[in-house]
């Protein structure tokens, strides 16, 4: 987590219409109401550096209808009842495009999940849509609600020096509970490495892809 030093705002932050990329560093986001913070409708990279989100009545962190690349680092997501993290970056056409890669760094997404309401995979820690690339290093996602993640990609996954583990099973499809759920209409490969699977109410892992997939160094 972000230290004690880190500024803190009580209250939620939505962002939209941005044509040249965002980036938010150093702060602390916590809310008991919306989504802590929100981006839609925004193009060019976004960045989030040394950050805390917490405590949203939705998602912890949210990134929609996005055209551009996103990337995290050291950011800590936890105590949301949606997802800890929701990223669509497929842009704002009819199909999935590919915009930019999405990267996921030295994080820690936990105990998201569990809200009231809503469609199969809407809560859990962490769900990525993307046309484009995701990598994922040195990721830990935990004690989530639902799904530990849910990742549809069209373009190459990436997963290493990370662990999904003890996410909980809240009734809904058959894969509820997974650590890691790659999605149906997964077409791009898949490399798992260093990856910890444990604990989880439903499956370690659940693949669906037309893609190939590597593993090594895999325990559940």
């Amino acid at each position: 987590d972000p230290g004690s030093d880190t500024p803190s705002i009580t209250g939620g932050l939505t962002i939209t219409n941005f044509t040249a990329g965002f980036t938010i560093q150093g702060l602390y986001f916590h809310t008991d109401t919306e989504s802590t913070l929100d981006f839609v409708n925004n193009k060019g990279t976004i960045k989030i550096i040394d950050t805390e989100l917490s405590d949203s009545y939705k998602n912890g962190l949210s990134i929609s209808n996005h055209t551009g690349a996103v990337e995290l680092n050291r950011v800590s997501v936890h105590n949301n009842k949606w997802y800890g993290v929701s990223i669509d970056n497929c842009g704002t056409g009819a199909t999935c495009a590919a915009t930019g890669t999405v990267k996921i760094t030295n994080s820690a997404i936990y105990t998201n999940g569990g809200g009231v309401g809503g469609a199969d995979y809407t809560y859990g820690g962490l769900r990525i849509q993307s046309g484009s690339p995701i990598v994922i290093n040195g990721l830990s996602v935990t004690t989530s609600k639902g799904n530990g993640a849910a990742i549809l990609s069209k373009g190459a996954l990436s997963i290493k020096n990370s662990a999904f583990t003890d996410s909980e099973a809240l009734g809904l499809p058959v894969d509820d509970g997974a650590g890691l759920y790659v999605l149906p209409g997964t077409t791009g490969s898949i490399t798992l490495d260093n990856v910890l699977l444990r604990g989880n109410d439903g499956s370690g892992i659940w693949i669906e892809t037309s893609g190939n997939v590597t593993i090594r160094k895999v325990q559940s």
